[in-house]
């Protein structure tokens, strides 16, 4: 239940949902005073979903260590002709199950709120409400919505203060500007800034500049983040994920390294350059190999500050005993490859001539004798 489009229609035949919030029928409950002892009961309201036909992919994600479910509905979300009002649920009540009327005022109200949701030509600007962007749809301003899904093709330019639910392969935002939230994104974000975050940057996922206290919050294997400028941070980076270079202060978490295996002949690096008070923490890595021959692979061109006091630098996890439960109050100590000091060779003497040795041996009987 609670899945893209969410609804309740009353015995009355109100129909009520918040598709500008989120897709919970709680929240319409809430929003509404349909909940018991505001002159509601269950049995007096239906909650109801619209989706399309299309089968629901489901995957887990793991972000800051919790494990959710999400599910897509693939390329369907912007065709409005393949929604269904669903009737198999089995919490929907008799007197809606058996009532055509119902069902269709249902649905027709449904397909309406949608009909005002899709967007599949190009607009200048949105203010406020929830939207699917439909296909090489193009929006040259977006404030205070809720971005439902970014079908392929679709291209915003500008995006402030919104949420944005799922951006999917080859959508494309020039710039997420104030507080903006993309929670699921196999597309392109040319510029992230402005305290904006991306909860989950899947596979092929790509950010072209992040700055200004932006955050992402997982980086999947081959997303790729071009450049982390200022106080921008990866709170969680997959070791298969690729970054170009870290400015300012920016910081990139890795849980481990422990898969990384050095080849001196491959060309695979996680970030290809640090610069100025940029830091990269690593949890953990692997035991059998060298520490400075794995961060070898990890880090290209390290050009931050080699002092171990300075702020910039590798940061790996300290074997002294912390508190593990919470990786922030976990001590890090900063890494600073040695260089190998080659060992003081000592003058050699040169041959003895026989001359020089009959003296010797002279020298040694005469001490004898006397």
């Amino acid at each position: 239940m609670c899945r893209f489009f969410s609804a309740i229609i009353t015995r009355t035949g109100e129909c009520y949902s918040l598709p500008e919030l989120d897709d919970s029928h709680t929240s319409i409950e809430r929003q509404f005073d349909l909940y018991e002892g505001c002159g509601y009961v269950p049995d007096n309201y239906a909650k109801i979903e619209f989706r399309p036909r299309a089968k629901e992919h489901e995957y887990v994600v793991e972000v800051g260590g919790n494990r959710r479910t999400v599910r897509l509905y693939c390329d369907m979300l912007h065709k409005l002709d393949e929604y269904f009002l669903n009737l198999e649920d089995p919490g929907l009540p008799d007197w809606f199950l058996k009532s055509p009327e119902m069902q269709a005022k249902a649905e027709d109200y449904c397909r309406y709120r949608l009909s005002k949701m899709i967007i599949n030509n190009d607009r200048d600007s949105l203010v406020g409400g929830a939207y699917i962007i439909g296909p090489q749809a193009c929006v040259h301003r977006v404030i205070g919505a809720r971005i439902i899904a970014m079908m392929p093709g679709a291209r915003l330019t500008s995006v402030n203060r919104c949420v944005v639910d799922k951006m999917l392969s080859h959508s494309k935002i020039s710039y997420a500007l104030n507080g903006t939230t993309i929670q699921g994104c196999y597309g392109e974000v040319e510029k992230l800034q402005d305290h904006s975050k991306i909860q989950h940057l899947h596979d092929c996922g790509v950010v072209v500049t992040a700055f200004d206290d932006s955050v992402i919050e997982y980086a999947a294997g081959s997303s790729r983040v071009n450049y982390l400028i200022g106080r921008a941070k990866i709170l969680n980076c997959n070791v298969f994920a690729r970054i170009g270079t870290m400015m300012g202060c920016s910081s990139v978490y890795i849980g481990s390294i422990s898969t990384m295996k050095p080849n001196p002949n491959s060309n695979y690096y996680i970030i290809d350059r640090m610069e100025g008070r940029s830091v990269l923490l690593i949890s953990n890595y692997n035991p059998r190999v060298k520490l400075s021959e794995s961060l070898r692979y990890v880090v290209k061109e390290n050009k931050t500050d080699s002092n171990p006091k300075a702020l910039g630098g590798v940061y790996v996890r300290s074997n002294k005993p912390t508190n593990v439960g919470d990786r922030y109050n976990i001590r890090y100590d900063k890494f600073v490859d040695k260089p190998k000091s080659e060992p003081k060779s000592e003058p050699k003497s040169e041959p003895k001539s026989n001359r020089s040795r009959k003296a010797a041996k002279s020298s040694k009987s005469d001490s004898l004798d006397a």
